[in-house]
């Protein structure tokens, strides 16, 4: 099936496309309920929203894996020193946790 439009109309369209401000609807939902509208868009959009959000920085990442592989450690995969900072993530954020709760109680 041919599309009735190039892609360069399509894109065009969904530039023109009004925005409601007050729409409490995420992008998924906009985009599964306009994807007919905008089939090759949104092909492109749904590799786009694919990527999860973070909100720690590349710097703070690199830091900790730089910590992590030392010259000790040199000879670790890439899978298993990824194991190894979640884990230690893991561990930290559960002892920070049962302090919070004791200094609490």
């Amino acid at each position: 099936m041919q599309p009735r439009f190039s892609l360069d109309a399509e894109w065009n369209a969904y530039l023109g496309r009004a925005v409601d401000p007050e729409s409490q609807d995420t992008a998924l939902y906009w985009w599964r309920a306009d994807e007919q509208h905008f089939p090759r868009v949104a092909l492109g959009a749904r590799c786009l929203l694919a990527i999860p959000a973070t909100s720690v920085t590349f710097k703070l990442v690199f830091s900790k894996a730089g910590r992590t592989i030392s010259k000790l450690r040199a000879q670790m995969t890439g899978v298993n020193a990824e194991q190894y900072i979640e884990l230690h993530d893991d561990i930290t954020r559960r002892r920070r946790m049962e302090r919070a709760r004791g200094d609490s109680t």
